[in-house]
């Protein structure tokens, strides 16, 4: 009755969840529905959490005045509550998109490898004054 219930289960999840259910599955063939619904309870809240902190990654912007370093400090912090890391892609999309508008300007057709690297090379036009500072928006 028990593996009735758990294959029942299964059928109620969805896209990416989907997948979880089936790899859980797959690696616990021994499980009770028990274990099963707490594991759920679990993974569920990790992307609730998760989501939050997505939510501030991509709210996240540079303050007028605020040092490269400082913000992309800021941004690490946020990257470190995520409990399902993200590709250093999203990062370095993440991080250019809030960098005040003539360091973007200055960063078009950069390329952007890692967040660290981008990072470096914004640093040193911040140090230098590389930039477009009169840029209006």
């Amino acid at each position: 009755m028990e593996v009735d219930i758990i294959n029942l289960f299964g059928f109620t999840l969805r896209y990416n969840i989907l997948e979880w259910g089936k790899n859980f599955l797959q690696d616990h063939p021994n499980c009770t529905f028990k274990e099963l619904e707490q594991a759920f309870s679990k993974c569920s809240q990790i992307v609730k959490n998760d989501e939050k902190f997505y939510m501030q990654l991509r709210n996240l912007h540079q303050q007028v005045g605020e040092q490269v370093e400082v913000y992309s400090k800021h941004l690490l912090k946020l990257a470190n509550c995520l409990q399902v890391k993200a590709i250093d892609v999203f990062f370095t999309t993440i991080f250019s998109i809030g960098l005040q508008p003539y360091f973007i300007l200055t960063t078009i057709g950069m390329t952007r490898d890692t967040l660290i690297k981008l990072q470096e090379v914004i640093m040193i036009y911040e140090e230098n004054g590389l930039f477009i500072e009169n840029y209006n928006g």
